[in-house]
């Protein structure tokens, strides 16, 4: 399914954009992992840690934009091909703003780690679980091209919505 194109720089530019929005993901991926984990754990450290590291998100989502705007520009895409380049940057934004919430869960837990809320933390982790699974789901989509995945990691943001307001 992956035809390549006449032009070799092309396919360049797209797998470019490809391995910068896995990397994002991951990074993303990650900081999620951490921020939960710091909820369980009030470690005020590795809270820091996180913080620090969103500005490493917010930088790829930046590199992210930039060669879609270089891909569009440069190459004029249509079809297939431009869906895949929007794709990128709606993905890249929804991580962005994922790693933003994982720094939110981070500046929280420094602010509240002395105030009794093991309980509200717990219900946090379960949602944050579902949150990991969705943006993993949703990576391997894009990565493989896969439509349904895509479509069922979109419908299962409609049930993280509903158990967001449920603890919130």
């Amino acid at each position: 399914m992956n035809i390549p194109h006449t032009m070799k720089s092309f396919d360049e530019d797209l797998g470019q954009l490809r391995n910068q929005v896995v990397e994002l993901g991951t990074v993303v991926r990650e900081a999620l992992e951490q921020s939960l984990e710091v909820l369980g754990t009030a470690s005020r450290s590795r809270a820091a840690e996180v913080i620090e590291r969103d500005a490493v998100a917010d930088e790829l989502e930046r590199q992210v934009q930039t060669q879609v705007m270089k891909v569009l520009a440069r190459y004029q895409p249509v079809a297939n091909d431009l869906r895949e380049v929007i794709a990128a940057e709606r993905l890249a934004a929804n991580l962005e703003r994922v790693g933003d919430h994982a720094k939110s869960i981070a500046k929280r837990v420094i602010r509240l780690a002395d105030d009794s809320w093991l309980e509200d933390a717990r219900a946090v982790q379960r949602f944050g679980r579902d949150v990991q699974r969705l943006l993993v789901q949703a990576v391997d989509a894009y990565v493989a091209r896969d439509l349904e995945t895509a479509t069922e990691a979109w419908y299962g943001d409609a049930d993280v919505d509903e158990a967001f307001d449920d603890v919130f």
